[in-house]
């Protein structure tokens, strides 16, 4: 679960062709072929966590001429700030488990464009919720830019993205399923 009331929708103004990723900078994240489905697009990166590929990064980075902020670790009580600074949030990983990171831009009403694999697409449905992609640059570009060529559909995903964190991924929804399994171990 997460704190919706501190993951949420300030209403603020958003940088659309401002792009955030939060996550560790590692080969399962996938972020060199995301920064290989924005060459050529008027669009910026920002890029919350550290790894050992932050340097290689910004090598493929300068060398592309693509715009990529590398902002660093920062205390997820802060997280909130920059979900609500930007429209689209990207996780574009290999595979993931329960993307924390993912739910917490959706709570905060970013459409949401993942990879189309195991622990993203159980939290993403596509075109209601977020937008799916398969694992591969031309994907993840088309679905950038489509996001960012349609308002309406930004504003539809958004909504819904909360609409899918306050049922599934509040501390309410938890301690409910919790007590139904509780129940069902005291029937048993």
């Amino acid at each position: 679960w997460i704190d919706l009331g501190l993951f949420k929708n300030f209403n603020s103004v958003r940088k659309l062709t401002k792009l955030l990723v939060v996550g560790r900078l590692t080969k399962q994240k996938n972020l060199f072929m995301l920064l290989q489905s924005i060459i050529g697009l008027n669009v910026e990166l920002n890029i919350i966590g550290d790894g050992f590929l932050k340097n290689e990064l910004i090598d493929y980075a300068n060398f592309n001429s693509i715009k990529v902020n590398f902002i660093g670790k920062i205390p997820n009580s802060e997280l909130p700030k920059y979900y609500n600074e930007h429209e689209i949030y990207l996780l574009v990983s290999e595979y993931e488990g329960n993307p924390k990171t993912l739910i917490e831009a959706m709570a905060c009403g970013c459409s949401v464009i993942g990879t189309n694999v195991v622990g993203i697409s159980s939290i993403i449905t596509h075109h209601e919720n977020g937008f799916l992609t398969e694992l591969n640059a031309q994907s993840i570009k088309d679905a950038i830019i489509e996001l960012l060529n349609n308002k309406k559909l930004r504003s539809k995903i958004s909504t819904s993205a909360r609409k899918h964190t306050v049922r599934h991924n509040s501390l309410n929804s938890y301690v409910k399923k919790e007590l139904s399994i509780y129940s069902e171990i005291i029937r048993v």
